[in-house]
């Protein structure tokens, strides 16, 4: 009987994003909106709980796909969707909806995130695709690739601490924030070595 009600809760779950994703397109509501909606997470270490957590909270429907059969039987057990299975595997994106899905988001460093974002974006032109990285140098590889957003963290962390220290600097918050981004564009907008 729980296995039951793991697949109704994932079909249900599953049908939701579908819908909301199909919604989404056909009223042509902006990319983010779309994400909200429908959206696939890659990963469900440290960096993935965080995105999952702060998607569901704002009542996203989320696909997570992992290798990590505990943390699939987890998340299926508290009402969640998810997928066991390899995102490099023929088939492991369709399953999770990539076709109507607003955006993939890969938040684990993986070897070959570029060749995941090129065939994501075969399946689905319009997805917003959104990727993590360790180091700043395979940022230019994804963005070519079509990732939309790259979070490099070498640069995040180096812009954390920086704020750490400065955060009793009398600097306006706009300021501070727009001092941020423009130091963010600076580190990824680094030219190839």
């Amino acid at each position: 009987m729980d296995d039951l009600s793991v697949l109704i809760t994932f079909a249900v779950s599953l049908t939701g994003a579908l819908i909301f994703g199909y919604i989404a397109f056909r009223v042509k509501l902006s990319p983010i909106i779309g994400s909200l909606l429908a959206g696939i997470v890659v990963g469900y270490g440290p960096v993935g709980k965080i995105v999952h957590r702060l998607l569901m909270d704002r009542d996203a429907e989320i696909t997570v796909i992992d290798l990590n059969l505990d943390t699939i039987r987890q998340l299926r057990n508290a009402g969640h969707a998810a997928i066991y299975g390899d995102v490099l595997r023929s088939g492991t994106l369709v399953e999770a909806g990539i076709e109507t899905s607003g955006s993939l988001i890969l938040s684990a460093d993986v070897e070959d995130a570029a060749e995941i974002i090129t065939q994501a974006r075969l399946l689905n032109p319009e997805l917003r695709v959104l990727v993590r990285c360790t180091h700043l140098r395979d940022a230019p590889a994804l963005r070519r690739a079509g990732a939309a957003v790259v979070a490099a963290g070498e640069a995040e962390v180096g812009v954390a601490l920086a704020e750490a220290v400065t955060a009793a600097d009398p600097m306006a918050c706009g300021d501070a924030a727009e001092h941020r981004e423009a130091i963010r564009r600076s580190l990824y907008e680094r030219p190839e070595d």
